[in-house]
């Protein structure tokens, strides 16, 4: 697709620039030797497969033994373990079951992103995990007193017995322990019942809202984002665990960019929420 007519423009423009930079130099147009030779380019994208191929396009210059192709970002990738749910019936029942899995994440010290589609959507699933947080701060209160009771019994008992309300146990098993989660819990625990830590983002929030969200996400005090597409590329985030996307969101490549902001600094799992409204949505959970 680079190589039509979208393109045309930046090559017009490229060679616009090669002339007027002669110009200015008075460099004589029978010279071998161009000022405009010694302009140097840096070209970023996310999608172009053929780079140097793009850069010989849009300088006109047959040798690219200068050029310098960077391929990898410099991020970690560690091990992702990808899971997709059975397709749901409707956003509502997925928005439910959404908001139970991001309260076991966020009391068990992990950071989370959820890619969702629409800006209706993220404030939803902001509305209804805001008005079950107290619910869901008297309900882990509970547990954890349950299990400290527990604890004190296998203690005085000499048992080893797992409490079978514990269903992350084994599933998080294969991540290294971090040692600020249990400060970590702690914290959530001790959080606002007004304040829950969850935040949306999207493209047309206010800078400054949008910078606040990233900081309170970067420092702890935030542990799930819910996104649009806003945040698959362009914005350095990291120390994600969890990515979660809810519905396929339009294209492979969009899919890739929102797993891959997990597993950068540490293993992570990457969920897929198929609603069995979308036919895509049903074809990808299986494939």
């Amino acid at each position: 697709e680079f190589m039509g007519s979208r393109l045309d423009p930046t090559i017009l423009l490229t060679k616009r620039i090669f002339l007027y930079v002669d110009i200015l130099n008075n460099t004589p147009s029978t010279d071998s030797k161009h000022k405009s030779d010694d302009i140097q380019f840096i070209l970023s994208s996310a999608t172009i497969p053929e780079p140097l191929m793009l850069l010989k396009k849009i300088t006109g210059r047959d040798d690219n033994s200068r050029a310098n192709n960077v391929s990898q970002s410099g991020s970690g990738n560690e091990i992702r373990v990808q899971a997709s749910f059975t397709p749901l019936r409707e956003l509502h029942s997925a928005i439910v079951l959404l908001i139970d899995l991001l309260a076991d994440f966020i009391f068990t010290g992990l950071k989370i992103i959820v890619f969702v589609r629409g800006i209706q959507t993220i404030h939803q699933i902001i509305e209804q995990f805001s008005d079950r947080w107290e619910h869901i701060l008297i309900e882990r209160e509970r547990m954890r007193m349950r299990k400290k009771s527990k604890a004190n019994q296998s203690n005085t008992n000499n048992s080893n017995t797992l409490d079978p309300n514990d269903t992350l146990r084994g599933l998080f098993d294969w991540i290294p322990v971090k040692k600020n989660v249990e400060e970590t819990r702690r914290n959530t625990f001790s959080r606002d019942k007004n304040n829950p830590p969850i935040r949306g983002y999207y493209a047309s929030l206010p800078s400054a809202v949008k910078s606040s969200v990233l900081e309170e996400f970067a420092t702890g005090s935030v542990r799930c984002l819910i996104s649009s597409s806003a945040l698959e590329a362009g914005v350095d985030i990291s120390n994600i665990e969890i990515a979660i996307t809810l519905s396929w969101p339009g294209s492979k490549l969009s899919f890739l960019q929102q797993i891959g902001r997990s597993g950068r600094c540490s293993p992570s799992m990457v969920f897929f929420m198929p609603l069995a409204t979308n036919a895509i949505d049903c074809y990808f959970s299986l494939h």
